[in-house]
C-alpha cells in the first residue's frame, strides 16, 4: 500500500474508533448512573431512585463531554508541541551541544532531506529511562517527535535511526492526524478512571502513618474505587479503539522504517532492547493511558495493548530469532540532558564585510532573543553592498527522472551527503530562529534595484534586523552550490516555524506582498516565496484544513499550474505546449482547449490555483503531481530548475517528494507504507 492509499485508509478508520468511543461513553453513563439511582433506591426509595438516574445520567454524560472538549481545544490549538510537553517532553535546541542529543538531530535532519518530510519539532522525555518514542501533530508542518532518555542511552545511531524512521513513516502517512484527533476523546471517556486515581493516592500514607479520619478515608477510599471502575468500563472500549487505530499502522510503520533503512536488524535491535527491558520499559508519565496510541511500543502489556504483540514485531523482522531477550546494556554510559544551550543570543563574531555595529544593533524578533549574525561563510567571502551572492545557474546538473513514491536508502545517503557539504557554521546560524528568518527573508527580497531597497526596508520592520544586516544574511543560503540551498531552506525553515504564531503570520503577510518573485522573472525566489508560505500556514491547522475537492472540480487550476511548469522545461519555448498537454494527459485530465498564458500566469492567479490544488484528496493531489512530472519528464532530461521546481510544486500541495538523485546514480529499494 503507498502511503497516499494510507492516508485515505487512515481516515476511514475513524469511523470504528467513533463508534467504540460512543459505547465507551454510554457505558460509563449508564454504569455510573445505575450505582448512584441502586444507592439512593436502596436509602431513600424506588421513586427517589429514578429520579436520581434521570439527573445522573445527563449530569454524567456532560462531565465526560467537557472533558473531552477541553482537551480536544487544547489539543488543536497546541497540536503536536503540546502533547509532546503534556507527555514531559522538553525541546531540543537543534544547536544543542549534547552528544547524544546532537547524533538525534543529525538522524531528524538527514530523514527530513531525504523524505521530503518538513523536520519536525524535536522533544527528549528526560524522565523517562524506558525506550520509546512517539510522533504527534494535525500534519508535518506542526508535528512533532519525541524521544525517551532511555532510547538516547540505550540504543545505537542505526537502531535510533529506525525508530526515528518509524514515527517519520506516521508523519508522512497521516496517521499522525487520526491519533491526535483521538487522543482528546479517550481523554474524556479515562477522566472518570485518572479522578478516582487521584483520590485513591491521596490515601497513600505520608512517612508510614494514616493521619486522616478513618470516615473519610473509607469515604474517599469508596468514592476513588467507584470511579476507577466505572472508568474501567469506559477504558476497555477506549483501548479497544485504540487498539483498533494503531495495530495494523504500526505494522506498516515498521515496514516503512525497513524499507527505508534497508536494515532490518537496527529495528528489530531496538525492539529486542525493549524486550529485555521488561516491565522495567513502562511509561511514568501519568498521561500514558490517553496517549498509549501514539508510542513506539505500546505502554500496556494487556490484551487491548495498541500495538502488536512484541515478540511477533521481531518475528516478523528477524525470521531465525531465538526468542530469547539479550542482556542489556547501555550504549553509552550517561546521557547529559541539557536544556542551556541554545545559541539564539550567543555573542556570534561578525559577518566579513559587514559592520560590527550593523550586526550586533540586530533588535530582537518579538518573543526571541536576539542573534548577532557570526561568521558563517568562512574568511574566503567578503560581502559588498550590491546584495546577495547567488550563484550563477548550473545546466551541467542533471537528476534521474521524478518518481512519486516513498524514500529509498539511496536518499538517505544522498541527503547526508549534501549536509556533509554544508558548512557547520552556516547549519548552526541556520538552527538559530533569528539566523533563520534573516536569511530567508534577505534572500526573498528582490535584486532589482528599482525595489530591493523598499523590500528590504519593509522586511526589517517586521523582522528587527537593519538593512544591512538582512542583505548580508541573505548570502549564507544564496551563495552556496546550488544543490545545497533546498536542504538549506529545509533547515532554516524548521526554526521559523519555531518562532511566535503573530511572527509568523505577519512574515506571510510580507512574504505575499513580495510580488516581484514571479517564476518568469526569478524562478528561484518564486520557488522559495511557495515554500515559506506552505509551510507557516500549514505550522497553524488545527485538524480544519480542508482536503476533499476532487481533481475534475479544480482543471482549470491545474492548468495555469501545468502552463507554468511548461514554460519551465529543459527543451525549450517550442516544447511548451507538448509539455502542457503531457501533463493533462499524465494526470487523466481531458485536453484543454487553450494554454493559459500572460496575465493568467500571475503571482496571485498560481498562488491561489495552488492553495485550491491543496485543498484536494490525497488521490487528487497525487494524480496532479504525476502530471507535472509527465511534464517535467517529457524529453527525458532535467536540470536543476527542473528538478527543483517539480519538488516545490509537489510541496506546495503536500506530496512528499525525495530530493531528486544525479543521473546515474543508483536507486536501491523503497520506502513502502
Amino acid at each position: 500500500m503507498d502511503f497516499h492509499a494510507h492516508q485515505e485508509h487512515a481516515k476511514e478508520g475513524t469511523a470504528l474508533l467513533v463508534c467504540l468511543l460512543v459505547l465507551g461513553t454510554i457505558g460509563m453513563v449508564l454504569t455510573l448512573s445505575l450505582l448512584a439511582s441502586a444507592w439512593f433506591y436502596v436509602r431513600l426509595g424506588p421513586e427517589v431512585g429514578s429520579k436520581v438516574f434521570l439527573v445522573a445520567a445527563p449530569v454524567s454524560a456532560a462531565g465526560i463531554l467537557l472533558s473531552a472538549v477541553v482537551k480536544n481545544a487544547q489539543v488543536r490549538q497546541g497540536g503536536g508541541r503540546y502533547l509532546a510537553a503534556s507527555l514531559g517532553g522538553w525541546p531540543v535546541d537543534f544547536n544543542t551541544r549534547d552528544q547524544a542529543e546532537k547524533q538525534l538531530v543529525n538522524i531528524i535532519e538527514e530523514i527530513s532531506i531525504a523524505s521530503g518530510v518538513p523536520a519536525p519539532t524535536l522533544f527528549v522525555l528526560r524522565d523517562e529511562p524506558g525506550i520509546n518514542a512517539f510522533a504527534a501533530g494535525w500534519n508535518s508542518d506542526n508535528a512533532a517527535i519525541g524521544v525517551t532518555r532511555g532510547a538516547l542511552r540505550h540504543l545505537t545511531r542505526s537502531e535510533l535511526q529506525a525508530v526515528i524512521a518509524h514515527e517519520f513513516s506516521h508523519i508522512a502517512n497521516g496517521d499522525t492526524q487520526v491519533k491526535t484527533r483521538v487522543l482528546g476523546w479517550v481523554y474524556g471517556i479515562a477522566s472518570v478512571a485518572i479522578l478516582g486515581k487521584v483520590l485513591l493516592r491521596t490515601l497513600r500514607p505520608a512517612g508510614g502513618r494514616l493521619t486522616a479520619d478513618i470516615r473519610a478515608i473509607v469515604v474517599i477510599g469508596t468514592i476513588g474505587s467507584v470511579l476507577v471502575f466505572i472508568g474501567s468500563v469506559g477504558t476497555w472500549f477506549a483501548r479497544r479503539g485504540q487498539a483498533a487505530i494503531s495495530r495494523e499502522r504500526e505494522h506498516l510503520a515498521d515496514a516503512s522504517a525497513v524499507e527505508y533503512t534497508r536494515d532490518p536488524d537496527s529495528l528489530a535491535g531496538a525492539l529486542l532492547k525493549i524486550g529485555a527491558l521488561g516491565e522495567q520499559n513502562q511509561l511514568i508519565t501519568p498521561h500514558a493511558e490517553e496517549a498509549a496510541h501514539l508510542f513506539f511500543e505500546s505502554p500496556f502489556k494487556s490484551s487491548h495493548a495498541t500495538h502488536p504483540p512484541l515478540a511477533q514485531r521481531v518475528m516478523t523482522l528477524l525470521p531465525s530469532w531465538d526468542r530469547r531477550w539479550p542482556e542489556l546494556r547501555a550504549v553509552k554510559q550517561s546521557v547529559n540532558i541539557r536544556h542551556d544551550i541554545s545559541l539564539d543570543g550567543a555573542a556570534l563574531p561578525e559577518i566579513p564585510g559587514l559592520p560590527a555595529s550593523s550586526a550586533a544593533a540586530a533588535q530582537s524578533i518579538p518573543g526571541i532573543s536576539s542573534t548577532p549574525l557570526g561568521p558563517i561563510l568562512g574568511t574566503s567571502l567578503v560581502l559588498g553592498s550590491t546584495g546577495t551572492a547567488r550563484t550563477a545557474r548550473q545546466p551541467e546538473l542533471t537528476f534521474q527522472t521524478p518518481q512519486l513514491g516513498p524514500a529509498t536508502n539511496a536518499h538517505i545517503d544522498h541527503a547526508r551527503r549534501l549536509l556533509a557539504n554544508i558548512p557547520q557554521q552556516t547549519k548552526d546560524f541556520l538552527h538559530t530562529r533569528q539566523g533563520a528568518v534573516a536569511a530567508v527573508v534577505g534572500l526573498l527580497v528582490s535584486e532589482d534595484p528599482a525595489v530591493r531597497p523598499h523590500e528590504l526596508l519593509r522586511a526589517g520592520e517586521l523582522s528587527g534586523f537593519d538593512t544591512d544586516s538582512l542583505d548580508g544574511a541573505s548570502a549564507v543560503i544564496g551563495s552556496l552550490d546550488r544543490a545545497l540551498q533546498l536542504p538549506c531552506i529545509d533547515i532554516a525553515l524548521h526554526s521559523i516555524r519555531e518562532t511566535p504564531s503573530d511572527f509568523q503570520h505577519a512574515l506571510v503577510d510580507v512574504v505575499r506582498d513580495f510580488t516581484t518573485s514571479s517564476p518568469d522573472t526569478d524562478l528561484f525566489r518564486w520557488m522559495l516565496r511557495r515554500v515559506v508560505i506552505r509551510h507557516l500556514t500549514d505550522a497553524e491547522d488545527d485538524g480544519t484544513m480542508q482536503d476533499d475537492r476532487d481533481l475534475d472540480s479544480l482543471i482549470r487550476e491545474a492548468a495555469v499550474v501545468y502552463s507554468m511548469i511548461a514554460l519551465f522545461n529543459s527543451a525549450g519555448p517550442t516544447s511548451r505546449d507538448e509539455a502542457f498537454l503531457a501533463a493533462h494527459e499524465g494526470a487523466g485530465l481531458p485536453r484543454p482547449s487553450e494554454i493559459p498564458t500572460g496575465s493568467a500566469l500571475s503571482v496571485g492567479n498560481l498562488d491561489a490555483a495552488l492553495d485550491r490544488l491543496a485543498e484536494m484528496t490525497a488521490d487528487g493531489r497525487v494524480a496532479f503531481v504525476e502530471g507535472a512530472i509527465a511534464a517535467i519528464a517529457l524529453d527525458g532530461h532535467v536540470d536543476i530548475d527542473e528538478a527543483e521546481l517539480i519538488r516545490v510544486i509537489a510541496d506546495s500541495v503536500r506530496v512528499p517528494m525525495p530530493p531528486l538523485l544525479p543521473a546515474g546514480e543508483a536507486i536501491a529499494g523503497g520506502l513502502a507504507a
